[in-house]
């Protein structure tokens, strides 16, 4: 797990690797990637980037004195893990940073070798000066001769190459191999050697029969789709399949279901989503981090993978059930009466058996001991196709059951979805009714069941026990009807939401907000206002199929509070499960603060932080070629727009250690 997990965070080191200015006259960094390339981050100007980062609020609060500590740590442990797991350069990335004054490119690729198919590169702008690269290669060999690695110089097309090749951890088949080169102003360093020699004739203009990054049609097309700016201080490009195979080849996991997933998905046709490109700009206007993306996909999307059909028809105002308190927000419209079944194949190849959807569809329509629901011409016909999902946070002291989460489903007879509903939950052994001004809101009490995740193909290794707790130990659905013509308390409504809760006590709070004519609506908070407007003219307010609000100020509170406390881990939250994985909770401990290798208890408490946190959001829009979107994390509101030049221009570098030298 070490391995992939840092190796999937190394562009987030990257702008603590580099710091300078990239030569307007330099070929693009990643023009020189192959086509191989399952991902890859470019960093045009390392030193406008980080320059804009430092004036975001981000940045202040991990500088901040209360939590600055914490950030220091957090930043340390990735580095070191860095260096003791799969890109053992032996040396922390901020020991580096004043030797690349220009840009900076990191590619994951998927190779033609059974035995370790994948490989890394990463180039980086470097002086052209024998002093300079003297140093920097002398800086690194003294810090990765701390692993006692065998030495060896090789060569190719003239150009020196060094190779460590570092001691076998127990267990360990393969050999670990850092590769360094400086050619033509340019650092290369790889796990692999006919990687590097690729590289170097690349860089040193020989004629190659690799095919490139930039001449693949699928990187033209996603990007031309983008109508990418230029203007962007980080650009990155993803193949969703091939960089998830990458990750298992480098977790050396293998899933323990009998369906291989990945064969799966391309079976069912998710080959079609081809790729994302994107690019993120940061300290931009009154935004901290402005994010535009496009996903280049077939259509029509083949086999179950048509499932995502999403029409650009998501609500554009927030209903009246949705108050003040709401933490997050988030609509998609989604086209539920023919994507439901395209889901048909996906099920049937991931069990295992064919035929098993249809036999669990007809069961629930014929079983005479069962609901009795005809799916296609009961259900699915009362589905608007609008939902929506929110978050909030209980009243009280934080614990691991203050997050809550309600799933709406729009339908457009509430009252024929509120007897359908009663019909499955009298099947329900676990299922309680009750009454609440006039709704009747089904509660269940699950007990321990065989719900168990797989991730472990991903690097994600952590044991697994036989039987695990459910996600949510108790959870409720109802059917809130809503304003009615006829005066008759929302009898005689024609539109209203199916719900389904993590708490019971959120329904009964909806159904008085959803009565009270719009007070203390979401609507009405000037935060909330203020990310609306700023997603609603992102992209051109096109009308999107899916958009999001979060209110960061209060919507983090619970998985921060939890830290401090350290009980992430336990959270009904399903978000603190998949948190927990990334921040490294110990296998073996699974309640209290000791299974929490990070100590949060010196933290401050939340609400001295929520300075830093301003609202984000996102935009998702459908088109013939896939789907664009668009995200904002908002900076401080009462401070002007950035000043700051782009830096693509610029011809002059700033590169200061922290004793004021350059090193160059």
């Amino acid at each position: 797990m070490a391995r992939m997990f840092h190796l999937l965070n190394l562009p987030l080191l990257v702008v603590a690797l580099v710091g300078g200015v990239s030569r307007a006259d330099s070929p693009k960094l990643y023009e020189f990637l192959p086509a191989t390339s399952q991902a890859m981050v470019w960093i045009p100007n390392a030193t406008d980037l980080s320059d804009r980062w430092e004036q975001t609020l981000l940045h202040q609060l991990a500088e901040d004195p209360t939590v600055a500590p914490f950030f220091k740590e957090q930043r340390e442990m990735i580095q070191n893990r860095l260096m003791e797991a799969g890109w053992r350069l032996g040396v922390k990335p901020q020991e580096l940073m004043d030797y690349f004054p220009g840009q900076l490119s990191v590619a994951w690729l998927e190779m033609p070798n059974e035995r370790k198919p994948f490989a890394l590169v990463m180039l980086g702008q470097v002086e052209q000066q024998d002093e300079v690269v003297g140093r920097l290669m002398s800086e690194i060999e003294a810090a990765i001769a701390k692993h006692n690695p065998v030495k060896k110089q090789l060569s190719h097309m003239d150009q020196a190459i060094t190779q460590y090749t570092l001691p076998r951890r127990e267990g360990q088949l393969l050999d670990e191999n850092t590769l360094i080169a400086a050619v033509s102003g340019t650092l290369i360093a790889t796990d692999d050697l006919p990687v590097m020699h690729q590289m170097i004739e690349q860089l040193t203009g020989q004629a190659s029969s690799h095919a490139k990054l930039v001449d693949d049609k699928d990187f033209i097309a996603s990007r031309e789709q983008l109508k990418i700016t230029g203007q962007g201080h980080i650009e990155y490009f993803v193949r969703p399949l091939g960089i998830a195979r990458v990750v298992r080849a480098i977790s050396g996991k293998k899933s323990k279901s009998s369906a291989d997933i990945l064969e799966v998905f391309r079976n069912q046709g998710f080959t079609a989503i081809k790729c994302v490109s994107g690019e993120i700009q940061v300290r931009q206007g009154d935004a901290d981090i402005a994010h535009r993306g496009f996903v280049l996909a077939e259509h029509p999307l083949p086999r179950s993978a048509a499932v995502l059909d999403f029409p650009n028809k998501a609500l554009s105002e927030i209903p009246s059930f949705v108050s003040n308190r709401v933490d997050s927000f988030m609509t998609v419209n989604w086209n539920a009466q023919t994507a439901f079944w395209k889901v048909r194949e996906l099920v049937d190849e991931l069990v295992g058996n064919q035929g098993v959807f249809d036999e669990v569809i007809n069961g629930i329509k014929n079983d005479a001991n069962g609901p009795k629901v005809d799916i296609r011409n009961e259900f699915l016909p009362l589905l608007t196709n609008d939902i929506i999902a929110l978050t909030d946070t209980r009243d009280g002291e934080i614990d691991v059951d203050s997050r809550r989460n309600l799933i709406a489903l729009k339908v457009n007879q509430p009252a024929k979805a509120a007897a359908i509903l009663d019909r499955v939950m009298k099947a329900e052994a676990n299922a309680e009714m009750l009454e609440f001004d006039g709704v009747t809101i089904w509660k269940v009490t699950n007990e321990a069941e065989d719900v168990q995740e797989d991730f472990s193909e991903f690097g994600f290794d952590d044991e697994q026990e036989e039987e695990e707790e459910p996600w949510l130990n108790q959870w409720a659905i109802s059917v809130l009807k809503g304003d009615s013509d006829e005066g008759d308390n929302g009898q005689g409504a024609s539109e209203g939401y199916f719900m389904f809760a993590s708490h019971t006590e959120m329904i009964e709070q909806a159904i008085p907000q959803a009565r009270s004519g719009g007070a203390a609506h979401l609507a009405s908070e000037a935060d909330y206002q203020r990310m609306f407007q700023a997603i609603s003219q992102l992209m051109n307010e096109q009308n999107p199929c899916a958009w999001k609000v979060s209110r960061n100020h209060k919507a983090h509170r619970v998985q921060y509070e939890l830290f401090r406390q350290g009980k992430l881990q336990d959270s009904e939250s399903m978000l603190a499960t998949l948190m927990n994985r990334f921040v490294e909770v110990d296998a073996e401990a699974t309640t209290g603060a000791e299974g929490q290798k990070v100590d949060g208890k010196d933290l401050p408490p939340f609400d001295t932080i929520t300075k830093f946190l301003q609202p984000s959001g996102f935009k998702v829009v459908s088109t013939p070629h896939g789907w664009e979107f668009g995200s904002l994390l908002l900076g401080d509101p009462n401070r002007g727009p950035t000043e700051l030049s782009s830096g693509r221009e610029a011809e002059t570098a700033r590169i200061v250690d922290s004793t004021g030298e350059s090193k160059r």
